[in-house]
C-alpha cells in the first residue's frame, strides 16, 4: 500500500487500509473504523450485525466479500486473528456455493494466490472497503458507528453536541433508554438494529419536516 501511495499520490495506507503489526491490531482497527463483518453476523463485545438496507441478521454465507476486502483467519479455537488475505473476487458454482479468491503471504513462505471456501470455519470475518454493515452497541463499544449513532441522538434531541465522543458510555446509554421509552419499546440502552433502524426512520422524517428543508418542484409537475 505504501508503495501505491507513492507511484499514485494516492492515500489508501491508514485511510482505507491499516498499518499494523500485532495479531489483532488490524482486526481491531477495521472494528473501530466500522467497517468490519464478521462471518457469522456477531462482532464479539458489539454483538449481531445486519446488512445497511436489510432488516435480517447476518449469518454465515450472507456477506460476500468484496475486490480490497481483507479476510481474517484463526488457526485456533478463539477468536485471536492468525493470518490475513485480500480478496481479489469471488466465484459462485453452478451448486450455489461461493469461493473466494485471495492474494495472501506467509502460505506457506511467499505471496500467492489460493481460495477459501466462504464457509470456511476459520474465517473470523471480513475487514471492508466500504461500510456495509449495522451492528448492535452496547457499553463498552466505541469508533465510527458509536460517533455515527451519537449524532444522530443529537440531531433528535437526545444528547447535546459536546457530548458525542465516539464512546458507548453513560450518556449514550441514557440518551438511547429516553429514545426507546419514547417510542414504545423495551428500554435496554442497547441500540439493536430495530432501535437503530427506528432512529434513521425518525431522523428522516424529522429532516424532512423541518422548516428550513427545500422541496424541489417539478415544472411538469406544475402544469399538471
Amino acid at each position: 500500500m505504501d508503495l501505491c501511495d507513492k507511484r499514485y499520490g494516492t492515500k489508501l495506507l491508514r485511510n482505507v487500509f491499516p498499518l499494523y503489526s500485532g495479531s489483532n491490531s488490524g482486526k481491531r482497527w477495521y472494528i473501530t473504523q466500522g467497517r468490519y463483518v464478521a462471518r457469522n453476523g456477531h462482532l464479539e463485545d458489539w454483538g449481531y450485525q445486519w446488512m445497511e438496507g436489510d432488516d435480517t441478521y447476518i449469518t454465515t454465507g450472507t456477506y460476500i466479500p468484496q475486490p480490497g476486502d481483507w479476510v481474517f483467519f484463526t488457526w485456533t479455537s478463539d477468536t485471536d486473528t492468525d493470518h490475513v488475505a485480500m480478496v481479489e473476487y469471488c466465484t459462485r458454482a453452478a451448486d450455489g456455493s461461493v469461493t473466494i479468491h485471495v492474494i495472501e503471504g506467509n502460505n506457506p513462505s511467499s505471496v500467492q494466490r489460493n481460495t477459501y471456501a466462504l464457509t470456511y470455519t476459520r474465517i473470523l470475518g471480513y475487514g471492508t472497503v466500504h461500510d456495509v454493515a449495522g451492528v448492535t452497541m452496547r457499553s463498552g463499544c466505541f469508533g465510527e458507528k458509536v460517533r455515527q449513532l451519537q449524532e444522530k441522538l443529537v440531531s433528535l434531541g437526545y444528547l447535546k453536541a459536546s457530548q458525542v465522543d465516539s464512546s458507548y458510555g453513560t450518556l449514550t446509554i441514557d440518551a438511547v433508554t429516553r429514545y426507546q421509552t419514547a417510542i414504545g419499546v423495551k428500554a435496554t440502552g442497547v441500540a439493536d438494529m430495530a432501535t437503530q433502524q427506528r432512529l434513521d426512520h425518525d431522523l428522516a422524517e424529522a429532516r424532512y419536516e423541518a422548516p428550513d428543508t427545500l422541496i424541489v418542484v417539478d415544472e411538469d409537475d406544475e402544469d399538471e
